[in-house]
């Protein structure tokens, strides 16, 4: 199976999950990355549109699409409609999360 792993913040521990995968996984892995320089915040705004430039020049179609929260996945799909498959599986991996992020001891309240 060929799985393309898209990484909109590939650095820390979100590079470390994603190229241990590439690295463990018995499927062939292309990871399509973006450096983390900009800021999160931009990231998540800004890194569907330069990956969607980055799929149009894809050659094989993958079989799974696999990206992480940092990404705005439903602009993605919409804007790489022409470079996926229409019934491309995809999974969103949520590497952080609000439920279990750690909280700051010194927030008022906690």
């Amino acid at each position: 199976m060929h799985i393309l792993w898209l990484d909109p913040f590939h650095g820390g521990s979100h590079a470390a999950v994603a190229q241990g995968y590439a690295q463990h996984s018995q499927h062939q892995i292309t990871l399509l990355t973006l450096p983390i320089t900009g800021g999160w915040r931009w990231r998540m705004r800004g890194a569907a549109v330069s990956l969607a430039r980055q799929l149009a020049n894809l050659h094989h179609a993958p079989d799974l699409l696999i990206t992480t929260d940092m990404l705005d996945l439903p602009t993605l799909l919409g804007l790489a409609r022409r470079s996926l498959p229409a019934d491309l599986p995809v999974v969103l991996y949520m590497h952080e999360n609000q439920l279990t992020y750690p909280c700051r001891r010194d927030v008022a309240g906690t």
